[in-house]
């Protein structure tokens, strides 16, 4: 049996050409979390100024779908 892992929230943030207006986001969520397990998926729609290079070297913890 596979136990899947549940965190406490979950936040999905749909992105499209605003690098760094996702850049303040994700750090306001690392600052915000406290104890809190927090999964942060980000979808991109197909960006073209950085934003998936940018999350790949600044917030591996950010899931990503591309």
């Amino acid at each position: 049996m596979t136990t899947l892992h549940s965190p406490d929230l979950s936040i999905i943030i749909v992105n499209w050409n605003v690098c760094d207006l996702l850049r303040a986001c994700l750090h306001a969520v690392e600052r915000g979390r406290g104890a809190l397990d927090v999964e942060v998926i980000v979808v991109d729609s197909a960006s073209g100024e950085g934003s998936v290079a940018m999350l790949q070297r600044e917030f591996p913890w950010v899931r990503l779908i591309a």
